[in-house]
């Protein structure tokens, strides 16, 4: 309930300043104007509220105003100001290692059409950060030398983000690990000699969530045919971008 009173002072401080004052003003003094006649017969003949204490009144609930709206102003410049220091240290940044290959894994059991399929690559890290979890939003594989046709593009977007298997290789390397099965992704990895790989993907450090996009353009002269267990293409990174929108804290 305080968390949302403040996001509401954060966003619209004139008008709640208005509304406290009002529901300050109107509330007690309806009060204790209504404690003052109930004795009484009539309504609108009885002794009210003074004036003077009516004047001191209010000038209360101003003072209490503009100190509770002061108190709430500091309070905020504080959380930004901790907010700010926080992503500064926990904001996660990283690229591609373009040294290393792009590894795709197909895996068939002999009782499916369609292969499971994993996509393994190594990115290096430019912060000092230890990264918790892993999400990818959306993917995207295409064939370069086929941009136009449908059945050569790929795209998939994760309803519900999705957790990202990976493991330090050391303090500088992270290698991930992403798994689909689709048939239409199958046939591009399987076939296509040029490769763009896509990914939006947060990166999550303590309680703060970095926004990272990935382009990888790779080769590969090797295709892969049916499968009766497992197959492995490698492909050459020719290169890649890392593109960092933004870290907030969640």
């Amino acid at each position: 309930m305080l968390e949302k009173i403040i996001r509401f002072f954060n966003e619209h401080p004139i008008i709640f300043f208005i509304c406290v004052f009002l529901g300050l003003i109107v509330v007690p003094t309806a009060i204790i104007h209504f404690v003052y006649i109930i004795p009484t017969e009539s309504w609108w003949s009885q002794v009210t509220i003074p004036a003077g204490n009516m004047l001191a009144y209010i000038g209360t609930v101003l003072t209490f105003c503009v100190t509770f709206m002061l108190s709430m102003t500091v309070y905020l410049s504080n959380k930004r100001q901790n907010d700010r220091t926080q992503i500064s240290n926990n904001k996660a940044m990283f690229v591609v290692n373009n040294e290393q290959k792009v590894k795709i894994d197909f895996l068939n059991p002999g009782t499916r059409e369609v292969d499971d399929i994993f996509i393994e690559m190594e990115l290096k890290l430019l912060s000092n950060v230890m990264i918790s979890k892993l999400k990818i939003k959306h993917l995207s594989i295409y064939d370069i030398e086929h941009p136009r046709e449908k059945e050569k593009q790929f795209y998939k977007e994760y309803e519900k983000e999705k957790n990202v298997n990976f493991q330090y290789e050391d303090k500088e390397h992270l290698i991930i690990n992403f798994d689909l099965q689709d048939e239409k992704a199958e046939n591009i990895l399987k076939t296509a000699e040029q490769l763009c790989i896509g990914f939006d993907i947060d990166a999550i450090c303590e309680n703060v969530k970095t926004k990272l996009t990935v382009n990888i353009s790779c080769t590969s002269y090797q295709k892969v045919g049916k499968i009766s267990f497992k197959a492995r293409k490698e492909c050459y990174i020719k290169k890649s971008n890392s593109f960092l929108h933004k870290a907030e804290i969640i």
